[in-house]
């Protein structure tokens, strides 16, 4: 009988540590936020924003779903295409036809994508 209890306790130990590093498996590329902010410091209005996964050749859909985003304004992108990635090639164009891109972006860790007229600079968490 007391080996019984013995092995009933050490199930329920097993049982308790499988269910509480459950969270930190589901944390996989796939559950990562791809969230980030975009800010538009440019004089001139962005007309479209592509993000296409690494690889991919040609661009996605405009992220921007036929608005605009304007001198001065911000506005939060999801970008994630269901693939699980997270390095996606990025690239803007703005009212006037100017093209600017950014290769190899990594949304899962990045907060800030800031569009100037020249460039475009990625914020990332200071570690």
């Amino acid at each position: 009988m007391r080996a019984f209890q013995r092995f009933v306790s050490a199930a329920a130990i097993l049982a308790a540590v499988a269910l509480s590093a459950q969270p930190a498996l589901a944390q996989s590329d796939g559950a990562r936020d791809r969230e980030v902010a975009l800010h538009n410091h440019a004089q001139v209005s962005v007309w479209r924003f592509y993000a296409s996964r690494v690889g991919v050749d040609s661009w996605q859909e405009d992220m921007l779903g036929g608005t605009v985003l304007f001198a001065g304004r911000q506005k939060i992108a999801n970008i994630d295409d269901g693939s699980g990635a997270c390095r996606y090639d990025i690239k803007v164009e703005f009212n006037g036809g100017k093209v600017l891109t950014k290769m190899g972006v990594n949304v899962c860790a990045a907060t800030v994508i800031d569009i100037y007229a020249d460039r475009i600079v990625v914020q990332y968490p200071s570690t």
